[in-house]
């Protein structure tokens, strides 16, 4: 619709409209090989999920959804594809430097891992989950407490989700 066009019946103006982008990183190191796919059925469910959900919204326009896999290194996944998992671990610092050099402008951005990371710097990790435009849903299967903290401290940007063992979403 352009300015000074005239509204026909039937014609509704939406004011204000976006796309919702999202950001799934998914650990494919070693320590994942049991629930690997589980990960990855768990991020097809919840994308289909997201989908539902925000497509019952007026002003989304679309949603689109980046697979990112990571190990000591992160290689992107064509969506309806998966990974093996072998590796070793890239540090939770390293992991959200990735995010913050190549993918900041995801409105959600999604780690699964099974928090196998050693040494967090808490106060980097805090400066950039306050410079992140979107928020970040940490889910994992193996209790983390730093994270959990971290969470609890920048509540509104960092969600810290436990699920079970195979990371499965919904029934």
């Amino acid at each position: 619709m352009v300015f000074g066009e005239p509204l026909l019946p039937g014609r509704k103006i939406i004011e204000e409209s976006m796309d919702i982008n999202c950001a799934f990183y998914v650990d494919k190191s070693g320590s994942m090989d049991g629930s690997i796919k589980d990960v990855y059925n768990a991020v097809y469910r919840l994308a289909d999920a997201m989908k539902k959900q925000f497509s019952r919204e007026q002003v989304v326009k679309g949603i689109d959804f980046d697979i990112y896999a990571f190990d000591t290194s992160i290689v992107k996944v064509k969506f309806g594809n998966s990974t093996k998992a072998d590796g070793g671990t890239m540090s939770f610092d390293d992991l959200l430097g990735h995010i913050d050099d190549k993918s900041k402008d995801y409105m959600i951005n999604v780690i699964i891992t099974d928090a196998g990371f050693g040494g967090i710097d808490e106060s980097k990790v805090e400066k950039f989950i306050d410079g992140l435009g979107g928020i970040i849903l940490f889910i994992t299967n193996v209790d983390n407490d730093q994270i959990k903290a971290m969470a609890k401290k920048k509540e509104g940007k960092l969600y810290y989700i436990l699920a079970d063992a195979k990371f499965t979403v919904g029934n």
